[in-house]
């Protein structure tokens, strides 16, 4: 899920709409040089994250406890208010281990948008 996200925000030109930092349900959509917005977001009951093109309706993973955003404006340090601002996205996701009680794994990156 993280692979997928960096590797598809990279070539993003701008970010349309992206969930509160503190959503651990998070969602994220952002325009495509080609004029196609991709989405993603995780389903808080069942664990799930979906990516699709235009709305986020295809499983891209299942398992995931976390899936939180952040959006930083060009200086790389500021939260700015309006989506088409962010100019790099801080991704977190956190999942559980199936062979560990009460085991987990958080894992995180940042992109930056290529094309701004």
């Amino acid at each position: 899920t993280l692979r997928h996200v960096v590797r598809q925000v990279r070539q993003a030109t701008s970010v349309q709409s992206i969930s509160t930092a503190s959503e651990t349900a998070g969602s994220l959509s952002v325009l495509m040089a080609s004029g196609q917005t991709y989405a993603w977001q995780r389903n808080g009951t069942t664990n799930k994250v979906s990516f699709g093109v235009t709305t986020a309706d295809s499983l891209l993973a299942t398992g995931i406890e976390e899936f939180s955003l952040l959006g930083y404006a060009s200086d790389g340090t500021t939260t700015p208010e309006v989506p088409r601002d962010i100019r790099a996205i801080r991704c977190q996701v956190r999942v559980e281990l199936p062979r560990e009680s009460g085991g987990s794994r958080t894992v995180n990156s940042q992109v930056w948008l290529r094309a701004w």
